[in-house]
This record gives C-alpha cells, sequence and structure tokens, in this order.
C-alpha cells in the first residue's frame, strides 16, 4: 500500500517528528525530490525567502511574495514531475520573529500548490500531466508552542 506521501492526495501539509523525518529522507531520497531545509536559519521572512528559493533552486525572478512562490512551485519547468517532498527542519523557529499571519500564509500557500499539483490537466495540450505528489513536512514535537504547525496532521511511517 502506497503511503501518503507517494500520493497525491491531501494533507498536503503535515507535522512530524525527528525519527519520522529521519525514516521520510531515507524512504524517498531517490524516489521524489526530497528538499531539505533548516527553518531554523528562517526566523524573518526575508531569510526564508533567500534560504527557500536557494534550496528549492527557484529562478531569479522569484518575486519573493507568496505568489510568486505558487507561481514557482506549481511550474512544471521548475519542479521535478516525479513529486516533490519538502522538509522544513526545526520547523518550531519557522518564521518565528514575524506575525503568525505571515506562517499562516506560507501554510496555506504549500497547501494550495499540494492541491494545484493534485489536479490532472488533460486538456490535449503540451503542459498535460498527471496528478503529481507534492507535500511539506515539518519537523516539530507535539510540544511545539507553535498553535498551527500544532494543528497540522502528525505523519508517521509505520
Amino acid at each position: 500500500m502506497k503511503n501518503i506521501l507517494e500520493t497525491p492526495i491531501q494533507p498536503w501539509v503535515l507535522r512530524s517528528d525527528h525519527r519520522n523525518i529521519e525514516r521520510i529522507l531515507s524512504t524517498y531520497s531517490g524516489v521524489l525530490n526530497v528538499v531539505v531545509v533548516d527553518a531554523g536559519e528562517m526566523r524573518t521572512k526575508d531569510t526564508f525567502d533567500v534560504i527557500f528559493s536557494d534550496a528549492l533552486h527557484l529562478p531569479k525572478y522569484y518575486g519573493r511574495n507568496l505568489n510568486a512562490m505558487r507561481d514557482c512551485l506549481t511550474d512544471e519547468n521548475i519542479m521535478d514531475s516525479r513529486g516533490t517532498i519538502i522538509v522544513f527542519r526545526n520547523a518550531d523557529a519557522l518564521l518565528a520573529d514575524e506575525s503568525d499571519v505571515m506562517l499562516d500564509g506560507v501554510l496555506d500557500t504549500l497547501h494550495t500548490i499540494g492541491y494545484d499539483w493534485s489536479e490532472s490537466i488533460e486538456k490535449g495540450y503540451v503542459w498535460d500531466r498527471p496528478a503529481t505528489p507534492f507535500h511539506a513536512v515539518l519537523e516539530a514535537t507535539k510540544r511545539t508552542s507553535r498553535r498551527r504547525i500544532l494543528e497540522l496532521p502528525e505523519f508517521s511511517i509505520d
């Protein structure tokens, strides 16, 4: 049976602990495009934009806003056609120096990107594609003080 990360179905944004993150990396590296970012250094919007765009090799025209993030991360010329898992290590620090609204915006945008990839495009055009897995997994414990992260569905590899 396929695990949720191998499918284009939701939830697209999840929380997991260190042990499961290690299992995700060992299971999916080489199978899907697994991108690991250290959220410990992403405490502000500016550091988020720099580290995130570098880790995902986003183009120089990336506009460093949520709309541009969605545009780039749903572009099949930028993203891997096998599917993508973005792992945020040390997620407790993700945008910690910003308002909760900023974190909400990033998580909502990642959710929307997962939805976009979950829909196949079959219109007879060159950009047609099958539904493709896209998930973001935030490394955090149940003891996190970040309400929005704690509310994310917990992921575990059994």
